[in-house]
């Protein structure tokens, strides 16, 4: 999984004013918590934001943070939260999670679907209706996303969670045996894409969000 070092500053105020004082100078204001210790509040230059969003891992990576300035140990942290701007998507504020060394961390990795089912050439139609999964690992067994080979998929299947063949330390989590693909007859695309609907609002549900 990909590292990335940071040097964040620690915020010396709160509230909302603060943060718009800070957005404004060039900064997004962050928390990093983790259970037993006391949160430590951050500011980050957007440059540092950047350097996430161009990673391979983007907001699923290892991120070491800096805070020698302050006489304090670097800690290692992933993104539990984020917050954007509703009309211009800019980042608005970040959860940072720190994380022990050996320990196993949950996070959702995307689905990519590889191959042209058998179904789609004798005329059915590919549904999505997972984009994601929630897995379990070590955060050096984590990749990007997960690959999903649909090519032997024929017209009638459906691909789920428990089909995949995942890289060795990557443990699933789900409490049902979600649907993935799977490939339809053209006649009744209409009532399969309502069941996608159906699928991303209990994804929506899943979705952590924060607020400062």
């Amino acid at each position: 999984m990909e590292q990335i070092n940071i040097k964040p500053f620690i915020r010396k105020s709160t509230g909302k004013s603060y943060a718009k004082k800070l957005r404004a100078k060039g900064f997004v204001p962050a928390i990093c918590y983790r259970q037993g210790k006391e949160n430590l509040m951050l500011e980050l230059a957007y440059s540092d934001i950047d350097k996430i969003l161009r990673s391979t891992m983007k907001l699923n990576s290892i991120i070491n943070l800096d805070l020698s300035e302050y006489d304090l140990p670097q800690k290692r942290v992933i993104i539990k939260g984020t917050q954007h701007h509703p009309l211009v998507d800019n980042m608005l504020h970040l959860d940072f999670l720190e994380i022990e060394k050996n320990e196993k961390i949950k996070i959702k990795l995307p689905l990519i679907l590889n191959g042209k089912p058998e179904g789609v050439k004798m005329g059915g139609i590919l549904q999505q209706t997972r984009r994601s999964i929630m897995i379990e690992a070590l955060p050096e067994n984590i990749h990007p996303n997960i690959q999903v080979d649909i090519s032997e998929m024929e017209l009638g299947d459906t691909m789920h969670v428990s089909d995949l063949t995942l890289p060795d330390g990557i443990i699933p989590i789900y409490t049902g045996d979600y649907s993935i693909a799977s490939i339809i007859a053209p006649d009744v695309e209409e009532e399969e894409v309502e069941v996608e609907e159906e699928e991303t609002e209990v994804e929506v549900e899943e979705e952590e969000a924060t607020e400062e």
